[in-house]
């Protein structure tokens, strides 16, 4: 792969809503990343579709895409002990 290419395919393995549409790599300035993409629908009503995209350092020590973090209200878990 040359400087600043890289390349999507489906995620044929996606199994949960929360795994990318398609997956890939590139490389920009001699380092390579990880691409996640998801498609999206335009907010606008016109239905149109874009690619969302996330890229990750490939030397990262994660495979997949971080989760997006939970939030809980501890007021409304009367069962926590604090």
């Amino acid at each position: 792969m040359k400087d600043f290419t890289g390349s999507l395919s489906r995620n044929r393995k996606k199994d949960t809503e929360k795994h990318p549409d398609h997956k890939g790599s590139c490389i920009v300035a001699g380092t390579k990343y990880w691409i996640s993409a998801y498609i999206n629908e335009s907010r606008d009503g016109d239905g149109g579709k874009y690619f969302k995209l996330y890229f990750r350092p490939a030397d990262s020590a994660t495979a997949e895409q971080p989760a997006e973090p939970a939030s809980i209200a501890l007021a409304d878990q009367p069962d926590i002990p604090f």
